[in-house]
C-alpha cells in the first residue's frame, strides 16, 4: 500500500511541476491563472509533505512489525490529488 501511495505521489508531483511551469510560462495571466499558479505551487508542497510521510512511514519499525497501514486520511488524500492533477494534465496543451 505504502508503495502505491508512493507512486500516486510521485505522478501527482511530476503533473503538477509541469502544470506550474505551463502556467508561469504564460505571459501577462490575469490574477485568475496567477492564483491558480500558486494553488497548484501549494498543491505539488502538500503532496510532497505526503510523500516524505509515506515513505518514513513504510520504513518505520511499526509498519514492519505490526504490518501497519496507512491511515485512510493519507490515501485518500493522495489518491485525490492524484485524480484531480491528472484531470488538470488532459485540459493543457502537450509539452513542445
Amino acid at each position: 500500500a505504502a508503495a502505491s501511495a508512493i507512486q500516486l505521489a510521485d505522478v501527482a508531483l511530476r503533473a503538477s511541476r509541469e502544470a506550474y511551469a505551463f502556467l508561469a510560462a504564460v505571459k501577462d495571466a490575469g490574477n485568475d491563472i496567477r492564483r491558480l499558479r500558486d494553488t497548484l505551487r501549494d498543491v505539488e508542497s502538500n503532496v510532497r509533505s505526503l510523500r516524505n510521510y509515506v515513505s518514513a512511514f513504510s520504513k518505520s519499525q511499526n509498519a514492519k512489525e505490526e504490518s501497519e497501514v496507512l491511515p485512510v486520511t493519507i490515501t485518500g488524500a493522495l489518491s485525490g490529488f492524484h485524480d484531480d492533477i491528472l484531470a488538470l494534465k488532459r485540459i493543457l496543451p502537450p509539452k513542445p
